[in-house]
């Protein structure tokens, strides 16, 4: 049985796109993850993550 070789070529495509959307999802949650990590390191206060949400401080 032969297959053309155009499925190999559409699916590599497929593949590293998909490998690309993931890698940046997952800087992107880094980089969220560090903005917050260095908002609670600066304030010296007690820390209230539900306030701050509701806030939008953290954006700030």
């Amino acid at each position: 049985m032969k297959l053309k070789g155009v499925y190999t070529v559409e699916a590599s495509f497929v593949v590293s796109i998909t490998l690309i959307l993931i890698g940046a999802a997952i800087s992107l949650g880094y980089q969220v993850f560090s903005d917050a990590a260095k908002y609670v390191v600066r304030e010296e206060s007690e820390f209230d993550a539900v306030e701050a949400f509701r806030l939008k401080d953290l954006f700030e």
